[in-house]
């Protein structure tokens, strides 16, 4: 900024050339500075590159400059995030998550990214790397504590029933006389609801195969019996009423009302109040949309043999395709109904303006008429 340092030597000088000097003389030194540091800015503003452009008019036509891509996540975008997740469960209740991280710490097991609990039964553990999630896989310790560990996302075992077994057998007689293609794990005998409502031992077992596909048949007692596909069940709390767990691994304290949908017990209020789907209706409504969404996703379960997590990702595709088919139905009925009303006019001679104009008439009359 000369202009400035000029009028600065210009105050600096001594008293008796300050008595002779004017304002004026001051005016003219900075007044042409200032004006041409304006006339600068301006230039630099107009000097941008594709920003203005200017008519033979001599108008000039400002442009938005293009938006720069932002780097911070430009790297980060490129790169998946890939992530081992390894599920824990067991019949007895897990440590919580000090007892679990000083247990997986004494094993020597590293690289643990988030620890999940799903339940007090079940945790899922997320690794970043493959070595690690392998290692707490083939850890002695803890399959010696009982516990199941197996990767979250692959199923390595599957399920099948056999109907029609005498309920004089036992499990373990049945577990240890039976044979198949897959090694069976577990046996287990379902339930039903009797006249009275109350929960008794079925003819149904079923078999835990220790495999990803469901053998068609298993042999014992020298004869082969046919194991159809097991259907999860849609489990529902007694507690709180949302599906997907039981009672006894419900994090709510507070006992739900399955009828009001209030923080107390069961009441004898007609006026219904889903705690799900917050409609008219009582929690154990089975026709509930929730309950209907539960159900379809079991299903995909035992179709796919896949876990919940899934079964939810095929069930939320097929959702957004049949909502896909169903706008172009829609579509296709709106151009149809166009097409034929095109028709109707051009086979009665009239235009378009004319069966409006009649349409607006008779609308008029009726109107009067009123």
């Amino acid at each position: 900024m000369d202009f400035l340092e000029e009028a600065l030597d210009i105050c600096n000088t001594s008293s008796n050339m300050l008595e002779d000097i004017t304002v004026q003389q001051v005016l003219d030194v900075v007044q042409p500075g200032c004006q041409k540091e304006s006339e600068k800015r301006v230039l630099e503003k107009r000097g941008r590159e594709n920003d203005s452009l200017e008519d033979e008019e001599g108008f000039v036509t400002v442009q938005k400059a293009a938006k720069r891509i932002a780097r911070s996540n430009s790297i980060s975008s490129n790169r998946e995030n890939v992530e081992y997740r390894i599920s824990i469960t067991s019949k007895e209740i897990l440590p919580k998550q000090f007892g679990m991280a000083k247990l997986l710490r004494s094993e020597n097991i590293n690289g643990i990214s988030r620890i999940i609990y799903k339940n007090p039964y079940k945790v899922v553990i997320i690794f970043e790397k493959k070595e690690c999630a392998n290692k707490l896989i083939e850890c002695e310790k803890l399959l010696n504590l009982g516990y199941r560990i197996y990767p979250a996302d692959e199923m390595t075992l599957s399920y099948g029933i056999v109907k029609q077994v005498d309920m004089e057998e036992v499990d373990e007689e049945i577990i240890h006389n039976l044979k198949s293609d897959c090694e069976i794990i577990a046996v287990r005998r379902l339930k039903r609801l009797n006249d009275k409502g109350e929960w008794i031992n079925s003819e149904t077992i079923r078999l835990t195969f220790k495999s990803s596909t469901v053998p068609s048949f298993v042999y014992g007692f020298g004869c082969k019996f046919k194991v159809e596909k097991y259907i999860f069940p849609v489990s529902q709390c007694s507690n709180c009423w949302k599906f997907g767990h039981l009672s006894r691994s419900c994090t709510i304290k507070t006992p739900i009302c399955p009828k009001c949908g209030d923080n107390h017990n069961n009441c004898e209020t007609d006026n219904f109040k889903c705690v799900n789907c917050k409609r008219p209706h009582m929690a154990l409504y089975k026709k509930c949309p929730i309950f209907l969404k539960e159900k379809e996703i079991r299903d995909i379960m035992s179709e796919k043999n896949c876990n919940y997590r899934n079964a939810m990702k095929l069930f939320a595709a097929n959702k957004n395709k049949q909502n896909h088919i169903q706008e172009e139905v829609i579509e296709d009925q709106r151009i149809n109904f166009q097409q034929s009303n095109t028709l109707n006019i051009q086979k009665d001679g009239r235009s378009y303006r004319d069966v409006v104009v009649e349409a607006d008439v008779h609308q008029n009359m009726s109107t009067e008429e009123d």
